[in-house]
């Protein structure tokens, strides 16, 4: 009998570029023959979300006085916090390299 191997792969981060996320997408695509990798989104389920975490604190009138100018109104801010983001974590930054991929029965390791 000829069976596949099913993976479930669940990312703990809401983040839209998040590290976790990316390794799982490059997981699915990397997954050995025999192998199937499917992602679950967490995005309807109400966890920790960093990016809105952090705007909770705004108010949709608020002014944030910056180096860069004043900002006013959480869209200004919110633009604020993704260019810094963007700038720390840059998505191209980041690499996956498949170090090694075992099979064993109904259970797969990628390493």
């Amino acid at each position: 009998m000829n069976r596949q191997t099913r993976i479930l792969g669940i990312s703990g981060s809401l983040r839209r570029e998040s590290y976790n996320s990316a390794a799982l997408r490059a997981a699915a695509v990397l997954a050995p023959e025999g192998a199937a990798v499917e992602t679950f989104g967490l995005d309807g389920i109400p966890l920790f979300n960093q990016d809105e975490e952090i705007m909770a604190d705004y108010a949709d009138d608020a002014i944030l006085i910056t180096t860069e100018g004043t900002l006013k109104g959480k869209a200004q801010i919110r633009s604020l916090f993704e260019r810094i983001f963007d700038e720390m974590f840059p998505p191209a930054s980041s690499s996956l390299n498949l170090a090694k991929q075992v099979v064993e029965g109904e259970i797969a390791y990628i390493l």
